[in-house]
């Protein structure tokens, strides 16, 4: 049960969005493909609303007291250089209605990435592939439970009528042979973690 409280300090509850611009490369044989895709985070932190309503502006990267997450991506191709880039740099922490303390994230990224492919229908099979991103503190002296949850929990971002939240490019470049089924969040037994699922 994820709770939907402002002013509880206790953990932080992170919705979690993602966007896929493209995705190339889907290799059976090494079991990999290469997305290039976007995060983003919305949560609300009562700390920050606390420093807003005293005239100030939150400093996200020395104030100890604030969370700052770091988007860790669970499943890179470690064999391949140069697997993971950051599109544009490391993004950091903007406000969005700071009254309330809601603070959000937004971070692309071009990866390579692992996958497990079951080829035993092949050529009718459907094939899952998983973009499972952790969260961690980037200042690990201020630790919080951090829950990880679908768009829409706490209705910081407005979604349109029959969206997950999630969603794909219309200019994505996709590999000829394969076609999109449907992109849905997964929210495994760790709290912590979220994987975004591609059928």
């Amino acid at each position: 049960m994820f709770q939907n409280d402002p002013n509880d300090e206790s953990f932080i509850t992170c919705e979690v969005y993602f966007k896929i611009y493209a995705l190339t490369k889907v290799d059976t044989k090494n079991n990999g493909f290469d997305c290039d895709f976007l995060v983003a985070l919305d949560w609300y932190d009562p700390k920050v609303a606390s420093i807003v309503k005293g005239g100030g502006k939150p400093d996200f990267k020395n104030d100890d007291q604030l969370f700052y997450p770091k988007i860790e991506v669970q499943n890179i191709r470690t064999s391949i250089p140069n697997a993971l880039e950051h599109v544009g740099g490391v993004s950091e922490p903007r406000t969005g209605n700071s009254k309330i303390g809601h603070v959000k994230i937004t971070q692309r990224f071009r990866a390579s990435l692992l996958a497990r492919f079951c080829l035993e229908d092949y050529p009718f099979d459907q094939q899952l592939l998983s973009i499972p991103i952790k969260l961690r503190h980037r200042n690990m002296r201020k630790l919080r439970n951090i829950y990880l949850v679908h768009p829409g929990t706490l209705g910081l971002r407005p979604l349109e009528p029959n969206c997950t939240g999630h969603a794909i490019d219309v200019a994505g470049i996709f590999v000829l042979s394969w076609s999109v089924v449907r992109v849905t969040g997964v929210v495994p037994m760790r709290a912590d973690i979220y994987a975004l699922a591609i059928q």
